[in-house]
């Protein structure tokens, strides 16, 4: 849900004072930092942090994070990792969130990678139907595309 990717996901560290993920990108240098995330989201995140992210039990990443999406009732039988990326980046667009705060969310260097590969568009869903599905999980965005106090 913070857009990184699966080879990212081991560095992960999150800060949950201020309800945001530290991601170390591996592809592209500088862009590594802090996404936000909701407090729904980060409590969610606190209580299964140690066990979530814990190789074990011939487990990969892209499995545990697809029975975590499902243990948090959210319905995805057929997911990865890479298509959440997708998900999220559009979701935030449809938010509001601005181009380079999606831009940095995703940790690419080019914000045309973010908005032609990452981001899809559909004139028939709202930002209403995106909080009726995700509730509170993402931050909230004002509306200058700014995250909201």
């Amino acid at each position: 849900m913070t857009g990184c990717r699966a080879n990212e996901t081991p560095s992960c560290k999150p800060d949950f004072d201020n309800c945001r993920v530290w991601v170390e990108r591996k592809k592209i240098d500088g862009t590594s930092g802090y996404v936000k995330i909701s407090q729904s989201y980060c409590d969610i995140l606190r209580s299964k942090w140690d066990t979530m992210f814990k190789l074990g039990n011939g487990h990969k990443y892209g499995i545990m994070f697809r029975d975590f999406l499902i243990d948090i009732g959210l319905k995805f039988k057929d997911t990865c990792l890479h298509s959440v990326r997708h998900t999220f980046c559009s979701n935030l667009f449809y938010l509001g969130a601005s181009d380079k705060y999606r831009q940095h969310a995703m940790g690419h260097k080019d914000s045309r990678m973010t908005s032609d590969r990452y981001t899809s568009y559909d004139p028939n869903i709202t930002k209403q139907e995106i909080l009726d599905i995700y509730d509170n999980l993402y931050p909230n965005f004002d509306s200058s595309n700014n995250l909201a106090a």
